[in-house]
């Protein structure tokens, strides 16, 4: 191996190391991103859920029950009142 051989490896390897160095800053970032998405992903599905609970304590109380005529006759006839 000649010097000049020698200096085109020590070159090509600074540069690989530095692209290491930038490949690795970028898969950092994207990792802090991915956690970012995934925790508004978890406070979205727990929103979801204490709405759906909500949504089934409302149909399942009783005055959800004793309103259900009014709903009905209001959907089969609230067409023809306005």
């Amino acid at each position: 191996m000649t010097d000049k051989d020698a200096q085109n490896a020590s070159e090509e390897l600074r540069q690989l190391r530095a692209a290491l160095r930038a490949t690795q800053g970028q898969l950092a970032q994207e990792r802090l991103a991915r956690e970012e998405v995934e925790a508004r992903l978890r406070r979205s599905e727990r929103l979801l859920d204490n709405a759906w609970e909500q949504l089934a304590t409302l149909r399942n109380s009783d005055s959800w029950r004793a309103t259900a005529p009014l709903r009905l006759a209001k959907r089969r006839f609230g067409a023809h009142l306005r």
